[in-house]
């Protein structure tokens, strides 16, 4: 009987120190910061696969009207003067002389439909001087002209043409009409300020109540040239003369002041300025002097 209370006894005391040592180790561990954790498994890694790149459709380009056959549409227009009986442009230009009657204007198409409207409209200076609608006579495609006119003369100016289908401007030109008086022509493309000039007159002083020749030359002049010149002449009064004379091709044309002139006289004496223009534009000087 004691020796089996001995063996509890002894049973106890083991316990008990096993139960010291767990306390002590669990107290040493947490103060100490060491607690091992036991890492859950971490599962392999999953192969992901990159998306592929998408290549964007590429953009279709803006469709552009080229010129061809059948599409509506309306030629450069070209002027001219005249037309020729298979209605061909007599003397094209872009100016025109003054006191020119008529100018027409020619043009190709094409893509045209029979009755369809149309209309052209001229103006001059930016108003409007002619305006026609009719309805379309001249088939699918070919040339065709329009005009515009007057009896006593094409006012000078800048002229512009618009050509409309069906409201819609499919075409405009330019052309001008020079000033001047009617029958004197200027060569288009010549500027006359820019021509070699050359003048006339006494280059030793005159006698006062005397008759002074002055003269006027284009010198490198063609001989369809011909060129509608104003001379001005101003006394030391300040008082002017004027007179309008024609140059023609490389000629010499002279003129007597005061008896070519509308007025004046040599009776002060002094310096006398001489003044040539073209359409309001000076294309030389000259002088001389009364003593």
């Amino acid at each position: 009987m004691r020796r089996n209370v001995i063996i509890v006894i002894v049973v106890a005391l083991v316990l008990l120190c096993c139960c010291v040592i767990l306390v002590a180790g669990g107290f040493y561990a947490y103060k100490s910061g060491r607690i091992f954790l036991t890492a859950a498994p971490t599962p392999p890694p999953t192969a992901t696969t990159a998306p592929i790149p998408t290549k964007a459709p590429p953009a279709r380009p803006t469709p552009t009207l080229a010129a061809r056959p059948g599409r509506l549409a309306f030629g450069p227009i070209t002027f001219a003067s005249g037309a020729t009986s298979d209605d061909k442009p007599v003397n094209p230009a872009e100016a025109f002389p003054a006191g020119t009657k008529q100018v027409y204007a020619f043009f190709d198409y094409s893509g045209m439909t029979d009755d369809a409207p149309w209309s052209y409209v001229f103006y001059r200076d930016g108003k409007e001087v002619l305006s026609k609608s009719l309805d379309w006579t001249g088939g699918a495609e070919g040339n065709f002209w329009v005009n515009v006119s007057d009896d006593e003369g094409l006012a000078s100016g800048n002229y512009e043409l618009r050509l409309l289908v069906s409201g819609r401007e499919l075409q405009r030109g330019r052309f001008m009409i020079q000033a001047g008086k009617p029958g004197v022509t200027t060569p288009v493309g010549k500027d006359p300020t820019r021509l070699s000039w050359q003048v006339s007159a006494p280059r030793q002083p005159v006698g006062t109540d005397v008759s002074v020749e002055l003269g006027l030359r284009n010198k490198f002049g063609q001989p369809e040239e011909r060129y509608q010149v104003t001379c001005r002449v101003t006394d030391p009064d300040g008082n002017e003369a004027l007179v309008d004379f024609a140059v023609e091709g490389d000629n010499w044309t002279y003129l007597r002041f005061p008896e070519d002139f509308d007025s004046g006289d040599t009776r002060l004496k002094g310096a006398y300025q001489v003044v040539y223009l073209v359409n309001d534009a000076v294309i030389a000087r000259d002088s001389f002097t009364v003593q």
